[in-house]
């Protein structure tokens, strides 16, 4: 079920797309200042907490998702009702538009990791902006061009290298995405996820996912505490990305 919203909720930021960090890192950077102001009129702030479904998988595709902060899981379950957890979306990533290209149904269900704020935009009105800059459609296949080779990547990743080299990765993009300086070689990052979901994400058992931190910790790698971990040294992390 969708959350109602409580009334002593927080009321929610105004957010003005046009000073937005998260415009330069997504599709809308190739707009003109008019058309910015256009999103920014078009679009809905949305506030999802923890748990909370942005969209189902089955679900009519009305609306894409910029996110502004937070983190969202994508899952997506089987035809015997098993749900697995594909990827990750964080603030500045643009989601769910993949179905309003295709005028499909959802094919997964984007679920609020921790507290999420995201504007929606309705389709027709992503469908206009692309009417007026067609960059902006240019912007979007190159999404989808990145995304599949992601994706065939990660298929070769999962048949070609260790557990270890693939938590390796999979740290290393929390590093460049959520870390925190400790110091000029350490730094901090919170766990987004579980460990049960970090299993799921890396196609591997969660005891082979307890035996990989452990050997981490032991070699000085990376020190695990609940959901945050410290990594001791970023080079030798990224050393670890590639051992087989």
């Amino acid at each position: 079920m969708y959350r109602h919203v409580p009334l002593d909720e927080p009321p929610l930021p105004e957010l003005d797309c046009s000073t937005c960090p998260a415009l330069s890192m997504s599709e809308w950077r190739v707009l003109t200042p008019a058309q910015v102001k256009q999103l920014s009129q078009a679009k809905e702030v949305r506030r999802y907490r923890r748990g909370d479904s942005m969209y189902r998988q089955g679900d009519p595709c009305k609306s894409v998702y910029c996110i502004h902060s937070g983190t969202v899981a994508i899952r997506r379950t089987d035809h015997h009702g098993n749900a697995v957890l594909l990827e990750l979306k964080q603030a500045g990533d643009v989601m769910g538009y993949r179905a309003c290209f295709s005028r499909t149904e959802r094919h997964n269900t984007a679920t609020a990791s921790d507290e999420v704020i995201a504007c929606a935009l309705p389709g027709p009105a992503m469908f206009a902006l692309i009417n007026d800059n067609p960059m902006l459609g240019h912007a979007f296949l190159a999404r989808l061009a990145h995304e599949l080779a992601r994706a065939h990547d990660a298929i070769l990743t999962h048949t070609q290298l260790p557990v270890r080299a693939r938590m390796a990765r999979l740290l290393m993009r929390f590093v460049e995405r959520r870390s925190l300086p400790r110091s000029s070689t350490e730094v901090q990052i919170h766990l987004p996820v579980s460990r049960h979901d970090l299993a799921e994400l890396l196609a591997a058992r969660p005891e082979t996912i307890a035996r990989t931190i452990a050997a981490l910790e032991r070699d000085g790698v990376a020190t695990f505490s609940g959901r945050m971990a410290t990594i001791a040294n970023v080079s030798q992390l990224r050393d670890e990305m590639d051992c087989g």
